[in-house]
């Protein structure tokens, strides 16, 4: 049996991202399974998902709510009143336009009272009521607020051919829910679409490391590790001021910075050092690194977290005699930082009334080149202690399905434009109660392992802090990565992105099949990251998707000083061997829009002064979405511009007219995915070319 199910918008949730929702690219089993039972149902059935070909390609949209974070408290009357504070901003990423075929059987569980229970039975009830639109519910997609509808399909319909071609590995999904004893289970498997169709009884055995972002993130950093020296698991990146050079006696015998800038300011050093300690409300040491309070005993607490710092050290070391260890013991006992005032005084700066150096320090042992920390007697310790010392629940990785101690609370990500500096991109706060399933709170909703969170923070992290993967338009940093770090396609990325400055490499140079990864990542509310924009690309094979993703994200670009290369796209992907013209309908608009902008600026003085509006910042948007709505008004004010000051503005304008009047529907209703992107590649071509200088244009002609 086949049913096909279309709609315009479906959210199929991501457990991994509970708070800042985003829908995986194709619908789950389970998800399948609820809307048949809306039409049909009964305990002595029940449905067998075989096959589901996805015909349309994944496109997302971006949807924010102010939604629920507690549950209601019943008032007397029966009334269930929330507050203001009850809510709070959520943003979903959201499937739009979605059309699936479902190949399904339908068997009986054996559980039957009567001899007629059988499955033609029920497969007769579910055909006349599928056929006749009946359903005892409403069939949504994945959440209630997005409807669908249901068709019966033909025994001898043929299935439409999908957008999607080619193998796609889809990473670990939900399976199904299942309930063992009123305790719910899930159950993941690792699907691959084929040509649109997934095959749902067919799954990769083992851990993937191809899926979505997090299992991108982890496999980058399975195979960059060594490459990037990213730190290994007990271990951290951490910017590092100072270094306090010791005697085998504990004395100071020199306090540096390990970085100064051309200007004389001290500057930070990323190093690997042992993992941080998570500081929330209370003092918690590091291991033989840490800021002046800890180390030197500065500060109105200065004295407890010393000595804090000085029995962590203890700890780890127990039972060690190296002689570095012992003269940081007896630095951190005998002596106090006014002992060496005259070292530390020239770096001291006052913040809120009192001392501080405003950067972390690390130790040497005076004669030695490595820093204590990195002595390899002492990482073997801090690696025992720090395995011995992991506690918490353990459970299954909700990423890689391996068994690990479950993460309670997920690393700070830094680097994120319009965020205050730090905040988490899997977080669920304590009191939000909305989240609660099954008694299940909190972080036990999406259990991330702790290798799993070290993994794709440190990638993250590393990956933000690194300009040759990064590039912020206002408030949303995108961030990019290929499958080998190919140094051609990573430079062509930031050039496509924006990037000012960037250097452009041969395209011979990138190896076709290279695959890349582009995340948009957002600051939300209380501390959270959201995923805005996600979606990997195959070189050489993902020419529409690009585009696509491109025209979704050139909102972004509006009013930024920053702009997207769309001529670097479209030269990028002709080296690839397409065929298509790049004077499209939708590029001929763009060209179009570009033009009659021109004419205004050349008739009307003032649009040529800072911050005054122009026809494309009232109108590129709706003229990208809807041309036969906006043109007939853009071609009004045309031919106003052009009476005024006339040079050739008006031909070039008449030229695209009459490409445009070629074509069966010169202005159509709405464009959609890939136009979108032609449109804006019309629009930014032609302008750059417009304001080309006449003698720079004459220079080219010669050449």
């Amino acid at each position: 049996m086949r049913v096909e199910i279309t709609g315009r918008y479906a959210l199929f949730s991501r457990p991994e991202m509970r708070a800042e929702r985003f829908s995986y690219e194709v619908p789950t089993p389970s998800a399948i399974n609820g809307i048949l039972k809306c039409i049909y149902w009964k305990p002595e059935m029940q449905y067998h998902i075989n096959k589901i070909y996805v015909l349309n390609r994944p496109r997302f949209a971006s949807v924010t709510t102010n939604s629920l974070i507690r549950k209601g408290s019943i008032k007397p009357g029966g009334k269930c009143e929330y507050g203001s504070h009850d809510t709070t901003p959520r943003t979903m990423q959201v499937l739009k336009d979605v059309r699936y075929v479902v190949d399904f059987a339908i068997s009986a569980t054996g559980t039957a009272t009567s001899e007629d229970d059988s499955t033609e039975k029920h497969v007769a009830i579910f055909t006349r009521r599928a056929s006749r639109g009946q359903n005892f519910r409403e069939p949504t997609l994945g959440v209630k607020e997005f409807p669908c509808e249901v068709r019966l399909m033909d025994d001898d319909e043929k299935i439409p051919v999908s957008e999607n071609f080619g193998e796609r590995v889809l990473g670990r999904m939900l399976h199904h829910i299942d309930y063992v004893e009123n305790d719910p289970v899930p159950v993941f498997y690792n699907p691959i679409m084929r040509n649109g169709m997934i095959d749902v009884n067919e799954s990769q055995e083992g851990y993937v490391s191809e899926g979505w972002l997090f299992q991108n993130l982890v496999g980058y950093y399975d195979r960059m590790k060594d490459r990037y020296d990213l730190p290994v698991f007990g271990y951290s990146n951490a910017k590092v001021h100072y270094e306090a050079v010791i005697n085998e006696e504990g004395e100071l015998k020199a306090f540096r910075p390990l970085l100064v800038t051309e200007k004389g300011k001290v500057a930070p050093v990323i190093m690997s050092v042992p993992d941080a300690a998570i500081r929330t409300s209370n003092d918690a040491p590091n291991f033989l690194w840490d800021n002046e309070s800890y180390v030197l005993g500065m500060g109105k607490s200065g004295d407890i977290r010393k000595g804090l710092f000085k029995n962590k050290i203890k700890a780890v070391m127990e039972g060690s005699d190296l002689k570095e260890i012992k003269a940081v013991l007896s630095f951190l006992t005998d002596y106090t930082y006014e002992d060496y005032g005259d070292m530390i005084e020239p770096y001291l700066t006052t913040s809120k009334g009192e001392n501080t150096l405003g950067g972390n320090i690390v130790f040497r042992l005076d004669g030695e080149d490595e820093f204590i920390h990195n002595l390899p007697s002492v990482k073997e310790k801090w690696e025992d202690y720090f395995y011995a010392n992991l506690t918490g629940k353990k459970g299954r990785c909700i990423i890689t399905g391996e068994e690990d101690y479950i993460t309670d609370i997920h690393p700070l990500i830094k680097g994120v434009a319009g965020s205050s500096g730090m905040a988490k991109l899997v977080s669920i706060d304590g009191e939000a109660t909305a989240f609660e399933y099954r008694n299940l709170k909190g972080m036990d909703n999406s259990p991330f392992g702790r290798k799993t969170t070290h993994k794709y923070s440190v990638v993250l992290n590393w990956l933000l802090s690194n300009l040759d993967h990064k590039v912020d338009v206002k408030k949303e940093s995108f961030i990019f990565w290929t499958e080998n770090d190919n140094e051609a396609l990573l430079e062509n990325l930031q050039k496509v992105l924006g990037k000012p400055f960037a250097n452009e490499h041969p395209e011979d140079e990138i190896p076709l099949g290279e695959k890349f990864y582009i995340a948009g990542l957002k600051a939300s509310t209380k501390g959270r990251l959201y995923v805005a924009h996600y979606q990997d690309f195959i070189y050489g094979q993902s020419k529409e998707i690009l585009q696509e993703f491109l025209a979704r994200i050139a909102s972004c670009y509006e009013d930024s000083k920053i702009k997207p290369c769309f001529e670097m796209m479209e030269r990028w992907e002709e080296t690839l061997g397409y065929e298509e013209n790049i004077k499209s309908r939708a590029y001929l608009l763009g060209g179009l829009l570009a033009c009659i902008e021109k004419a205004q600026k050349d008739a009307v003085t003032s649009t040529r002064n800072a911050g005054t509006q122009t026809i494309s910042d009232k109108y590129i948007r709706r003229a990208s979405e809807t041309p036969a709505a906006v043109f007939p008004e853009l071609l009004r004010m045309a031919q106003i511009y052009t009476n005024k000051v006339d040079y050739g503005m008006k031909r070039r304008i008449a030229d695209l007219l009459s490409l445009l009047n070629q074509l069966a529907e010169p202005f159509p209703t709405r464009l959609v995915g890939s136009e979108k992107c032609e449109f804006f590649s019309g629009y930014y071509i032609t302008n750059s070319e417009l304001y080309i200088r006449r003698e720079k244009k004459e220079e080219t002609d010669n050449e």
